[in-house]
């Protein structure tokens, strides 16, 4: 799959998950930290994503204009354009803070069309826990979203690792499904690895799997050099590798 086809898919299931939910709850990621926190799982990254496709159109002849004035919008300086067969992507990225940095995209893939409905993916990265210049920041988003008309749906992946103990890394997962109050929706497995998607009453998005209603990923990889088990967690899936 190329670059600009993954995006493309990527930004169309999260657009689909703003549709189908009620939107991201204030206390969503408060409910995420806390139970990263009951559990001991030592927070390494967190991030928030937003993804959506504008519904007014844009010319393709302004495509260039408008990518630079939403990136002056949020600061950037510098904004790179790729041009390739099956579409244009304007990319920036920018460290904000010393453990926050803001990546941004916008993607027309309809190079014959005079009139285009451009794809946005902004994303916020910290390290560590949030702290007040990682909300601060997030209202910025929140505004500058709210300006072009975009309704501002943010997802949530957070990742940690906690020390191994006798106990199998899978059943860390099953500790997290608890305090979350969810069920197994669907799950791979592996001997180092598991990935299972979830549903749990207490988080408002959703999505409809072959499974089931799923609104929770959670994966476990074992580092063995570390000793340590690598946790990620996303509602209601995990956008950021893991």
């Amino acid at each position: 799959m190329s670059w600009q086809s993954w995006w493309k898919v990527s930004i169309v299931l999260l657009y689909t998950l703003c549709l189908v939910g009620a939107g991201e709850s204030p206390t969503q990621e408060k409910r995420l930290l806390q139970v990263f926190d009951d559990l001991g799982i030592k927070l390494e990254n967190i991030c928030l994503q937003y993804s959506s496709q504008l519904d007014k159109p844009v010319l393709s002849s302004q495509m260039d204009q408008f990518a630079s004035k939403l990136g002056q919008s949020l600061k950037f300086t510098h904004i790179k354009k790729e041009t390739r067969k099956d579409g244009i992507r304007y990319t920036a990225i920018k460290k904000l803070k010393r453990n926050l940095t803001i990546r941004f995209n916008v993607i027309n893939d309809e190079l014959d069309h005079t009139w285009v409905y451009p794809y946005i993916s902004l994303q916020l990265m910290g390290n560590g826990k949030t702290t007040l210049n990682w909300i601060q920041v997030r209202k910025k988003l929140e505004d500058v979203l709210n300006s072009y008309g975009l309704i501002p749906h943010f997802y949530y992946t957070i990742q940690g690792s906690r020390e191994m103990d006798s106990s199998y890394p899978e059943a860390l997962i099953d500790e997290i499904l608890i305090k979350l109050k969810a069920k197994e929706v669907e799950a791979m497995r592996t001997t180092k690895t598991a990935s299972i998607s979830a549903y749990s009453p207490i988080i408002s998005e959703g999505l409809q799997t072959k499974g089931g209603w799923m609104n929770i990923q959670v994966a476990t990889r074992v580092n063995s050099e570390t000793k340590r088990i690598m946790l990620t967690l996303g509602t209601p899936i995990i956008t950021i590798e893991y």
